[in-house]
């Protein structure tokens, strides 16, 4: 008896505790090893991971919510809840409809996956691949690359085909010749091409020489977010990551 007291009082502490402050939402969709569900309501990864580690330093509730991409951008832009993006890029289109956290990750670099029959070299400008429209990119809708990357595809306009499926699907898709050569960053570009069932012989991993400094991963939050919970959610993030 006195040990069920003893967990009532807990639970009703725990309530209390928990009312002091709303509970922040981090959508993320399932990108490995960026974010990953682990079940049990919890998702690990280069980038989930330290969200979470920060938010439980920081004392802020939070759960986290698989949301497609576009219905991210869409609860952030409209601001009527407390609701964060987990591991996006900064730029200033975003940076006007949202807020964005002091950085969690930064990646090792953006690099190209190409169908292998092209005969492509390892190592290669991006800009040479873009202004050669005899090669297709395939790029997903929603999804920032890089500032260095929008700037090339703004100004050159390459061949292009815009989709809106899963990376890994886009890399089958190299395979079934409807496209040539996609983007992904380095540490993911293994994974896609191991979960498509292709290897070296199917598909070349171009590093390009053009493109220096990779850019880092941010929580992306909407206005509703009050600026001093981000504040405590930065302070635990501290500056590892740091332009």
């Amino acid at each position: 008896m006195a040990a069920r007291g003893l967990a009532a009082l807990v639970l009703c502490w725990l309530a209390v505790a928990g009312a002091d402050e709303p509970t922040l939402v981090l959508h993320y969709n399932e990108r490995p090893p960026y974010n990953i569900s682990g079940g049990m309501g919890i998702v690990y990864g280069l980038t989930a991971t330290p969200a979470a580690a920060a938010l439980n330093a920081a004392g802020v509730p939070f759960r986290w919510e698989l949301t497609p991409l576009a219905r991210q951008f869409k609860l952030i832009e409209i601001s009527a809840g407390l609701d964060c993006a987990v591991g996006l890029f900064r730029n200033p289109e975003r940076e006007r409809l949202g807020k964005f956290s002091a950085p969690l990750y930064r990646d090792r670099g953006m690099v190209g996956i190409a169908r292998a029959e092209l005969g492509l070299p390892e190592r290669v400008r991006i800009e040479d691949l873009m202004r050669d429209r005899s090669k297709r990119l395939m790029l997903k809708r929603g999804l920032t690359y890089g500032s260095r990357v929008a700037e090339l595809v703004k100004a050159l306009q390459p061949a292009a085909e815009w989709v809106t499926i899963e990376s890994e699907q886009m890399v089958r898709m190299l395979k079934a010749q409807r496209a040539d050569w996609m983007l992904a960053t380095e540490e993911e570009a293994s994974y896609l091409i191991a979960r498509a069932g292709l290897g070296p012989a199917d598909v070349t991993v171009l590093r390009f020489t053009d493109l220096s400094q990779s850019e880092p991963r941010h929580l992306y939050c909407s206005r509703a977010v009050p600026d001093a919970m981000l504040e405590r959610i930065n302070a635990a993030i501290g500056g590892k990551f740091a332009r």
